[in-house]
């Protein structure tokens, strides 16, 4: 990177940082008071593309507004070289959003909507026993109390790799696609279809309609639009 680069990855970082912290607290303020902090975490590591595509739009407005795009690709850098420093900064932004997503602290399971009863019952087999989360119940109306748990490994790992097919793809093209000059309509109806497809692949991947990966088209509208700006 040349020191212009690395001014635009500054404050690229600066302008994510601010973001983050934005939608961290209108999450918090807004959350049902059910959410954990693992919830919250999974919640904005999902909407971490829209963070950076945000702070890389204004950040690229801001530095085309004062002339500084216009005087390097003046000098013959591609429109989208001249975002560079931006670019990287989206990028790294991204790769950190998906390793709190992976994370064992985080849980992903907010990201996949799916009905399930407010307490889920099982029994023993010779029926003396019912179990809940964090409760049992003995047939004499005994209780005894467990450590709860909100969900359970296999569900947080089916969970944490079904969002993951999905949000990945689009964290790994965000940072470029914003980088890139293009037409508002191009943008805007990209942007639009990949959210779109997002909310509804994470919908049918929670009800095992679709094998996860399959989520991954959500990306598709976005790199197309990327590879015909960039043509």
């Amino acid at each position: 990177m040349n020191a212009y680069d690395r001014a635009l990855f500054r404050r690229s970082l600066v302008a994510m940082a601010v973001l983050s912290a934005l939608t961290a607290v209108t999450a918090v303020a807004t959350d049902e008071a059910t959410s954990t902090v693992a919830t919250r975490l999974a919640r904005l590591s999902a909407l971490a593309p829209l963070v950076i595509a945000t702070a890389e739009l204004a950040v690229g407005a801001h530095a085309r507004a004062r002339g500084e795009l216009r005087a390097i690709e003046a000098l013959g850098a591609a429109p989208w070289r001249s975002l560079r420093g931006v670019e990287l900064a989206g990028a790294l932004v991204a790769a950190v959003s998906l390793l709190v997503l992976v994370a064992p602290f985080t849980d992903a399971t907010s990201l996949l909507p799916a009905v399930r009863p407010l307490i889920e019952w099982t029994f023993a087999a010779d029926g003396t026993r019912a179990f809940a989360p964090g409760l049992v119940v003995h047939d004499d109306g005994a209780l005894d109390l467990m450590t709860s748990s909100a969900a359970t490994p296999a569900r947080l790992h089916a969970a944490t790799w079904g969002a993951v097919a999905c949000v990945a793809p689009i964290a790994c093209v965000v940072p470029s696609w914003a980088a890139t000059p293009m037409s508002v309509a191009v943008r805007f109806a990209s942007g639009g279809i990949a959210t779109l497809l997002a909310i509804v692949g994470l919908h049918l991947v929670a009800a095992a309609r679709v094998p996860a990966p399959v989520a991954a088209a959500a990306a598709l509208p976005l790199a197309l639009s990327l590879w015909r700006s960039r043509r």
